[in-house]
């Protein structure tokens, strides 16, 4: 098949969790088809990891986007009723582009990915092209449960004007051929709020040619949290844990240390290093950090989708307590896995269950790596997915054939 990618963001380096998408999805894509990604950049860094992405082999074409344009996008607003992030991402050029690839090249297959360039499968030429909406997770989700903790009369009215228009925009689903998300929290949620959409649960998955369990001797009492820092629920976790978690683990083991983990963590948790709160930043190797933890902890308070961070501990047998947002969106039998808290009281109590009893790590979680292992691989979530869009394009050329002969 051939497949034409677009996205609001580089999938390179695979460093946080909507990069992390969509970079395996298209490396998986990539062994079977020809693939091209258009893709904005917005900074001088992501055109180095443009250049860096092109270099190890990927058809990429890129469109500018420099901030000040995107601000200068929101006057829109006055005169449509887009979401802030959708009127920030409008550019001529890209749906030029589109039109253009798709009036010359027979893509079998356009790929959106993300909520706001979904805009631009308008701008598709072909008929016949297979349009796919990869939201990931339900954004008008996210921000209906961040309003239930905001306190800020005037943020409090912002998230509500933006949830609005969210909520109206939403329905651009009905064009898509396919609308993906990640979690069948979000699917439900849709579908209760737009009826009669083709709709499917493509959730994320591990690299388990990366994320393989190796013989490594972790450190007694070292509490590990991964995620993007400047993702504001990563943050809210990231500071209710080191605040009012950690103080009560300090009691009964004054020589636990909690690291934290994830890119350009804004002042406040700069703010939170001691002598035994790590805030290291970026880190080369991941696997490593999980590795030498005993435990990691995924406080997330509010929020969609599924977590990335769950995923990986628990592909290498790495014990995690998290909050039961955080993992509603697992199967079952993988839920079982999962230390779930609430109170600052219960994260204590469960980190401190698992350093008294090591067989934990060493026999329980044996089999949740064999479970993660055969179900949540990215080569196999996307073979499944593959399949499935194949038949869709196969359908389509049936389609395209009859109205020939018509």
């Amino acid at each position: 098949m051939r497949i034409l990618f677009v996205s609001s963001i580089i999938p390179y380096p695979p460093v946080r969790g909507d990069k992390l998408r969509i970079y395996n999805i298209i490396k998986q894509f990539n062994r079977y088809h020809e693939l091209k990604i258009i893709s904005f950049v917005k900074n001088e860094e992501e055109k180095r990891n443009a250049k860096n992405f092109k270099k190890a082999g990927y058809n990429l074409t890129t469109v500018n986007l420099p901030r000040i344009t995107g601000i200068f996008n929101l006057f829109r607003m006055v005169i449509n009723k887009d979401p802030l992030q959708v009127s920030f991402h409008y550019s001529k050029k890209m749906a030029s582009i589109i039109q253009q690839e798709t009036r010359q090249n027979n893509y079998d297959i356009v790929y959106f990915h993300l909520f706001t360039v979904a805009q631009y499968c308008r701008s598709v030429k072909n008929p016949y092209s297979i349009k796919v909406f990869d939201m990931t997770d339900a954004t008008a989700l996210y921000l209906q449960r961040y309003l239930e903790i905001i306190r800020n009369p005037i943020k409090k009215f912002f998230v509500k004007f933006e949830l609005a228009r969210i909520r109206l925009y939403e329905h651009i689903i009905k064009i898509f051929d396919v609308t993906y998300v990640c979690s069948m929290v979000d699917l439900n949620y849709l579908r209760t709020r737009i009826p009669l959409i083709n709709i499917r649960h493509f959730t994320n998955g591990v690299d388990t040619d990366y994320f393989q369990v190796e013989k490594q001797t972790y450190k007694k009492h070292r509490i590990i949290f991964v995620g993007s820092l400047p993702y504001y629920p990563n943050t809210d976790a990231v500071l209710f844990f080191a605040k009012e978690v950690f103080p009560k683990i300090k009691i009964s083991f004054p020589d636990a240390e909690f690291y934290i983990i994830g890119s350009n963590p804004p002042e406040e948790v700069k703010s939170l290093a001691s002598e035994s709160i790590f805030v290291t930043g970026f880190v080369e190797d991941i696997k490593k950090e999980y590795l030498v933890s005993e435990v990691n902890v995924a406080p997330i308070r509010f929020g969609a989708g599924i977590q990335n961070k769950i995923i990986e501990s628990l592909s290498l047998g790495i014990p995690t307590v998290s909050s039961k947002l955080a993992v509603e969106s697992f199967d079952e039998e993988i839920k079982k896995f999962i230390f779930t808290a609430e109170t600052a009281d219960e994260y204590a109590n469960m980190v401190s269950k698992i350093f008294n009893n090591s067989s934990i790590r060493d026999s329980m979680m044996i089999e949740c790596i064999r479970l993660i292992k055969e179900k949540m691989t990215w080569e196999k979530l996307v073979n499944t997915e593959n399949i499935y869009l194949e038949s869709l394009v196969e359908e389509r050329k049936k389609t395209k054939l009859n109205n020939k002969i018509d």
